[in-house]
């Protein structure tokens, strides 16, 4: 018999305490119609140790092991793959989750008819533990239009996990391979395909910060070229779709991406000299993209127009550091 959920956890090189953490949140579930497909994503051997001697006790994980590291995206999409459930549903390997978490998801997206359900998530780090927060009566939202409540950020997070997903509304959405910032691209997607989003306003997901995680490390060129992809495949994407629904997605990715590439290449590199390599870099990318009209002033709010001015004609970034704080006040 098949089951009803498809939990997909990629895992590369991870804490050993963090991921039975993840494992044990998983299976410790109250929902237990599930299969936990663990990627081992060319993990070191006490990774795969640890995998091995979970997927030895319980029968409802399954381990799908790449002998090389080959990225999160293609290890989810390997799963995703693979998946048997009715229903997805992604987890990060050093995560943690209520265990109400899968009935309360389950339940609302059948009870409501949604093609996507989620829930709120608590960020915690090594010395703050996820604390179980009462998943009795949780407040719901609904959204008939799910496209439109993401742009609109009606605190809904652009990361994948800490929600389920009918597999017939990703089924044909990759994550894209060999960028970062994948889940903003599957996100989009997902929520465009989608005919309702149900929110549980619970904190029934808790999210490991780490305090060098890729997000927090200096901005670098390398860094400001996945900015740059994420805004070409959303684009690509809805080349061919109603114009109303490319220009308003359009807007939103490009208000959130000039908005990040902005203040990241001030804020996050310290160093003068790759700072102001880092400004010609994007001088060039985004005069490309401006100049295909994959860039457009018209889309953005007032603040971002003079972002991207700044970014197209400055020479010297540094004189971009006083408009970060002006642009904070409004």
């Amino acid at each position: 018999m098949l089951p009803k959920i498809s939990v997909i956890m990629p895992v590369y090189n991870t804490d050993e305490a963090f991921l039975r953490q993840a494992l044990d949140s998983i299976l410790a579930q109250s929902f237990d119609d599930f299969e936990l497909i663990v990627v081992n994503d060319g993990s070191n051997e006490p990774t795969t140790l640890v995998i091995d001697e979970y997927a030895a006790k319980d029968k409802r994980i399954k381990v799908i092991h790449n002998p090389v590291n080959k990225g999160v995206s293609f290890a989810r999409n390997n799963g995703k793959a693979q998946a048997k459930g009715e229903f997805v549903m992604f987890v990060d390997a050093d995560d943690v989750c209520h265990p109400e978490l899968l009935q309360l998801l389950y339940q609302t997206l059948v009870d409501n008819q949604a093609d996507i359900v989620g829930c709120c998530v608590k960020n915690i780090t090594r010395t703050h533990e996820f604390e179980n927060q009462s998943a009795l009566h949780p407040k719901i939202k609904i959204f008939a239009n799910p496209l439109d409540a993401f742009m609109k950020k009606r605190n809904i997070r652009t990361e994948v996990f800490a929600r389920l997903y009918r597999k017939n509304v990703v089924e044909n959405i990759s994550f894209p391979e060999g960028i970062r910032y994948e889940d903003v691209y599957f996100t989009t997607l997902a929520m465009f395909g989608a005919r309702s989003f149900v929110m549980i306003e619970n904190e029934l997901y808790g999210y490991r910060k780490h305090a060098r995680s890729f997000v927090r490390e200096d901005f670098t060129q390398e860094k400001a070229q996945y900015y740059l992809d994420v805004i070409r495949q959303v684009d690509a994407f809805f080349k061919t779709k109603n114009d109303e629904i490319r220009r308003e997605v359009r807007r939103y990715i490009l208000n959130q991406r000039i908005k990040m590439i902005f203040n990241q290449s001030v804020r996050r590199q310290k160093n003068s000299g790759e700072r102001e390599k880092i400004f010609s870099f994007l001088q060039g990318e985004l005069k490309n993209l401006y100049a295909h009209g994959v860039v457009d002033y018209q889309m953005l709010k007032v603040k971002h127009k003079i972002s991207l001015w700044l970014l197209l004609n400055l020479k010297n970034p540094k004189y971009s550091l006083l408009w970060t704080k002006i642009a904070k006040e409004f």
